[in-house]
């Protein structure tokens, strides 16, 4: 991802700044967030990533929120190209 948005900002000239993963709603409960009734699922991973052009106002945030079946080929992937290394 970093290596995607750094060729596109460099190709616009500009230089990306990436800040760390943050919590969102860490001062909310789950049940204010979600309704967990509706929920299909038991188990979700929620990412966010802060895009910023260097001195200027310009800001984005790519958020995703991935579902057991998401989290599990995620995992697969990571096992794998761990296990190559």
């Amino acid at each position: 991802m970093g290596a995607c948005v750094s060729c596109i900002f460099d190709n616009l000239g500009r230089a990306p700044i990436f800040s760390p993963p943050g919590m969102l709603g860490q001062d909310l409960s789950l049940d204010d967030v979600f309704q967990p009734g509706m929920l299909a699922w038991k188990t979700a991973l929620l990412l966010e990533v802060n895009f910023a052009l260097e001195d200027h106002s310009f800001r984005a945030h790519l958020v995703m929120l991935m579902a057991e079946d998401a989290i599990s080929h995620l995992n697969q992937a990571l096992d794998a190209l761990l296990s190559s290394l």
